[in-house]
């Protein structure tokens, strides 16, 4: 490979793996796990003759160590400002992660070694609040697939680029649901936190295939047309070739967002039954154990309910606008610097806003459910 060859697919690579976008999305994925964490502590706690007390505000996990949760005592209560806490400092380690998994260690090497201190340093704060100490073991592997990311990126060569996009589609949309809602909950509920962690996983592949989607078109042009202003194909048989290569692009891309798209809107449809006339989550307990409703009234959980079905509508123009961009600039074949640049980036953020839209309202009902 020579110099020009390294320098494309180095370019290529770095729009792939792009550092805002990736960040969006991990902290989508990371609130989106300490979203589904909140009814399960707040809301489900109900229930039975079982007495809540307040959980501790540092080792919340020594109330279960010591065997005080018996028949008789129940799941203590989180305080709204613990979950708070330990939601802030799992975003502030999922982004110091992605930052230096992403970078590598091909450059930028100190700014690497800063982020993964700072992780380090959050990481070590949740564990000091929660007590769990497989907190740790899920943090060291979403830290090591990171590092293997940058292993992959950084020294081996463009045959494992495939692999480096798996990793980075699991890093940022999949683990860091798992990671935050098991760090702020102690568990990973299936009907909640897997099934957006899938949805979020599909999201962030499109993002992936968007991303470099105007390089392999690019790529691909160059073998075909000559790259030049204003010349085109200059046979049939060249220009229907070009035209499926970037069909074929485009569906890599379109496919997994319908698929997020479509069920993310079911579980999130399925879930807004319309059961229940008050949302009362249990915020707090008194001093002999009671739990303290916080009730927000029919008019709010009727507003809720609107917004949670008016969001994947909004979510699916912002998808089917981001298919659009990026089908232009595919189209155009990376001869203009507007379609190159400008587009694509718009095709990502609108993406990224159909991602967090539809997980928002998919969070609201399984809150509400």
């Amino acid at each position: 490979m020579d110099t020009s060859d390294r320098q494309i697919a180095e370019t290529g690579r770095n729009r792939e793996l792009g550092l805002i976008p990736a960040m969006v999305m991990a902290v989508v994925a990371t609130l989106s796990g300490a979203g589904v964490s909140f009814a399960p502590l707040y809301e489900r706690i109900w229930g039975g003759m079982m007495l809540h007390p307040n959980c501790p505000a540092i080792g919340r996990m020594t109330y279960y160590l010591s065997g005080q949760a018996t028949d008789d005592y129940g799941a203590c209560v989180t305080s709204p400002l613990w979950f708070m806490t330990v939601t802030a400092l799992s975003v502030v380690a999922i982004l110091c992660l992605t930052v230096a998994g992403v970078q590598g260690f091909s450059r930028h090497r100190l700014c690497s070694v800063f982020s993964v201190l700072i992780a380090a340093v959050a990481v070590a704060i949740i564990l000091v609040l929660s007590a769990n100490t497989k907190i740790v073991t899920l943090w060291a592997m979403y830290a090591v697939t990171w590092l293997v990311h940058a292993i992959v990126t950084s020294y081996l060569s463009n045959g494992w680029i495939r692999i480096a996009r798996l990793l980075f589609v699991w890093q940022i949309g999949v683990m860091p649901v798992f990671v935050t809602e098991y760090s702020v909950s102690d568990e990973v509920n299936f009907s909640g936190g897997a099934t957006i962690a899938c949805g979020l996983g599909l999201a962030a592949y499109a993002l992936v295939q968007c991303a470099s989607l105007t390089i392999d078109s690019q790529n691909n042009s160059n073998r075909i047309t000559p790259e030049r202003s204003g010349i085109r194909a200059t046979s049939l048989h060249d220009l229907f070739h070009t035209i499926s290569i970037n069909a074929s692009a485009i569906r890599n891309c379109s496919v997994p967002v319908a698929l997020f798209w479509s069920g993310i809107t079911f579980f999130t449809y399925s879930y807004n039954t319309g059961r229940h006339t008050d949302f009362c989550p249990a915020l707090s307990a008194t001093d002999n154990a009671g739990l303290v409703a916080y009730c927000i009234g029919h008019e709010a959980l009727g507003l809720l309910t609107v917004v949670l079905c008016v969001l994947p509508l909004f979510s699916l123009l912002s998808a089917i606008t981001a298919i659009t961009l990026a089908a232009r600039n595919a189209n155009n074949g990376g001869n203009a610097a507007n379609a190159d640049g400008s587009r694509n980036s718009a095709a990502v953020c609108y993406l990224l806003l159909a991602t967090a839209l539809s997980a928002t309202a998919f969070v609201i009902a399984f809150t509400l459910a």
